[in-house]
């Protein structure tokens, strides 16, 4: 009878070395999905916001991606924004059936990524210059999504209203 309780004793000690030294994970933690370092590439924009709301029809507005789909413009989720690598920046809107009679949309997105816009990447900034306008921003960087958030001297509308924008943008 002894000699079977030393084999399961021993069985057990081996049993619990093996689970120790195979069976349990690294210590060290599978650090995910290095984020992304540049703007370069293609980019979905799928938010926009505004600090101070805007007010439009009477409404304060700060979600402007979400206000555009409520008055009928749907462009934003075809809209494609292509950050060069010489410097420039373009958009597929002009060739978008759902951008075609979207005013608001077309308006907004020109203000940042217009087809004459060129940037710049210092650091955690991002200089976008359009139309004679240079703006200065910061960028923040996920694994999928770039947000740039930057002070206009006007609001969506035009107006004399120091506001700020911030854009999300999603990797394609």
């Amino acid at each position: 009878m002894k000699h079977t309780s030393r084999f399961t004793t021993a069985a057990t000690l081996l049993l619990a070395i093996l689970i120790t030294t195979f069976g349990c994970k690294s210590s060290t933690s599978d650090p995910g999905p290095a984020n992304l370092t540049t703007l370069q590439g293609s980019w979905k924009i799928t938010g926009i916001t505004v600090d101070p709301a805007y007010t439009y029809l009477g409404i304060s507005v700060t979600d402007l991606s979400s206000a555009l789909k409520l008055v009928g413009e749907n462009c934003l989720a075809d809209a494609v924004i292509t950050f060069n690598a010489n410097g420039t920046i373009s958009n597929n809107v002009a060739t978008q059936a759902s951008c075609a009679t979207a005013t608001n949309t077309k308006n907004l997105i020109s203000t940042f990524f217009g087809p004459t816009t060129t940037y710049s990447e210092s650091g955690n900034q991002a200089t976008l210059v359009t139309g004679g306008q240079t703006v200065t921003g910061t960028k923040v960087f996920t694994p999928t999504t770039a947000t740039y958030t930057a002070k206009l001297p006007t609001d969506p509308g035009g107006n004399p209203v120091p506001t700020t924008y911030t854009v999300v943008l999603t990797k394609q």
